[in-house]
């Protein structure tokens, strides 16, 4: 029960923090480009997908 538990925790967790990630994401590119850290890290993310 414990590993099932934690395989289908694991695949939640998995989706929600790439959800997160996207969200993180598209807030950070509304809010402005004024920080280069933010414009690297985003694009980044862009190339990887």
């Amino acid at each position: 029960m414990q590993i099932n538990l934690d395989k289908k925790s694991g695949l939640l967790l998995g989706i929600i923090a790439g959800l997160l990630v996207v969200i993180i994401v598209l807030l950070v590119d509304k809010v402005g480009d004024d920080d280069n850290f933010i414009e690297t890290h985003s694009s980044q993310i862009q190339i990887g997908n």
